[in-house]
């Protein structure tokens, strides 16, 4: 027999870090980060905040969710969070200067 390690996880309290501000932008890179954006915020509404997404399994959870996905990464084209969030905002600035 070999002790297995076993661990749980579990929401932080994101009131103290989100507070009452208002984001353009929330990005989640695990499973869990929508979980706790609902046990910490039970009745948030998307109204406009851009949801950003790094895997399959959390662009999933987020739609799952019944929030709308924006910026979903890796992509062929957008291999990285960071670049997916570039090529979002240059098309929005894009939109915007027409």
């Amino acid at each position: 027999f070999a002790t297995p390690f076993m661990y749980r996880t579990i929401s932080n309290d994101l009131q103290q870090v989100l507070g009452s501000h208002d984001y353009d932008i929330i990005c989640f890179f695990f499973l869990i980060g929508v979980k706790s954006l609902f046990d910490n915020y039970p009745t948030f509404q998307q109204n406009g905040t851009r949801i950003g997404a790094f895997g399959s399994n959390t662009s999933k959870a987020v739609e799952e969710a019944g929030l709308i996905l924006d910026i979903k990464a890796p992509q062929p084209q957008t291999p990285s969070m960071v670049a997916a969030l570039e090529q979002y905002l240059s098309a929005t600035m894009k939109k915007v200067a027409r």
